[in-house]
């Protein structure tokens, strides 16, 4: 009988946590939630939830912000941790006409691949949207397979919903930084004309071959919390629980529906 090979899993030091920020949005960048201080508000909080998670694997965070705000209130907060984190201010990058806002976030990313001497260590990234929180995450985790290439929770709620097309919400996944700088690192080029990051990633990742190091739907949910910056309305809102309700549910039931 054929024996299957699992990959080992990944060692703790192998993870980075990789928070992208905008604490004060350009013009014409359309955001309900645009007050530099609040969004500043909403990073810092952000920040400290990262820096009490105890998991050996999140150890270590590069925290990277695009607009030239001051950084002194984060430096201030990271220095009370015994976590490494890096503050990297990340020359802002004008997003081209009929671009997404997609655009300056893989730009940062792009910076910080190139910047962070933590990065340059690393073997996987945890990307999140430094605004947010995830609480469930540390499950998440627990439950990737070894020789990970990319977890993202993919959607494609179909016609029933009015969904013309799948995407790949980009506020929290996990990548290892070998497969990202593969397939992802210089695709910004390509989000013109409202061809959004969530809907790039997707449609590369449905483009591949299926395979057990690519996760396209999670296990498990891992719901942000806080405040989502286009509507301002918080993720745990009612109608928010609901959803994520749901969600749970189907990722059960029906597994092969990504909702």
């Amino acid at each position: 009988m054929k024996s299957t090979v699992v990959p080992p899993g990944p060692n703790a030091e192998d993870f980075v946590v990789v928070m992208t920020a905008t604490i004060t949005p350009a013009p014409g960048v359309h955001v309900l939630r645009c007050d530099p201080e609040v969004r500043k508000r909403d990073y810092l909080e952000a920040l400290q939830f990262w820096l009490d998670l105890a998991d050996p694997r999140l150890q270590k965070i590069v925290f990277l912000e695009n607009s030239g705000a001051p950084l002194d209130g984060f430096a201030a907060l990271a220095a009370r941790s015994a976590k490494a984190v890096e503050l990297i201010a990340v020359p802002p990058s004008p997003v081209p006409a009929n671009f997404h806002y997609g655009y300056g976030e893989m730009k940062a990313i792009e910076y910080g691949l190139g910047h962070s001497h933590l990065l340059k260590e690393a073997k996987l990234i945890i990307k999140a949207t430094g605004r947010l929180k995830f609480p469930g995450l540390v499950e998440l985790l627990d439950r990737l397979p070894g020789g990970l290439e990319i977890a993202v929770d993919c959607r494609n709620r179909g016609r029933m919903f009015g969904s013309k097309r799948g995407f790949a919400p980009t506020q929290l996944f996990i990548v290892a930084k070998g497969f990202y700088l593969d397939e992802f690192a210089t695709a910004y080029d390509r989000m013109h004309e409202g061809y959004f990051m969530e809907q790039l990633i997707y449609d590369r990742l449905l483009g591949m071959p299926r395979s057990p190091r690519r996760v396209l739907r999670w296990p498990v949910s891992v719901e942000p919390v806080g405040f989502a910056a286009h509507g301002s309305k918080r993720y745990d809102s009612p109608a928010r629980v609901l959803v994520t309700g749901l969600r749970t549910a189907l990722r059960v039931i029906a597994p092969s529906y990504w909702f």
